[in-house]
């Protein structure tokens, strides 16, 4: 897989390159993910289990304060 980097320019700064992909690119890690899923599934099964569950938690403590409630499902909904 050849690997193209733009350099962008800036006088002030030392930026990164970026790395240009291919457009087939993400599916190839869709499927190494889904790969990865099928083969430990308990682990990831479980994780994401406990992560709801503590979103979940965490918005119903909230709930009485809006701010906060809606915060924590931002985050959650990021993390995820």
């Amino acid at each position: 897989m050849q690997r193209m980097t733009f350099r962008p320019y800036s006088r002030h700064m030392d930026l990164p390159g970026i790395r240009i992909v291919s457009f087939g690119s993400p599916l190839y890690w869709f499927g190494a993910g889904l790969s990865d899923l099928l083969r430990s599934w308990p682990i990831s099964l479980s994780y994401g289990i406990v992560f709801a569950a503590l979103g979940y938690l965490l918005v119903n403590f909230a709930w009485t304060w809006l701010h906060l409630a809606l915060a924590l499902t931002t985050g959650t909904c990021l993390s995820g």
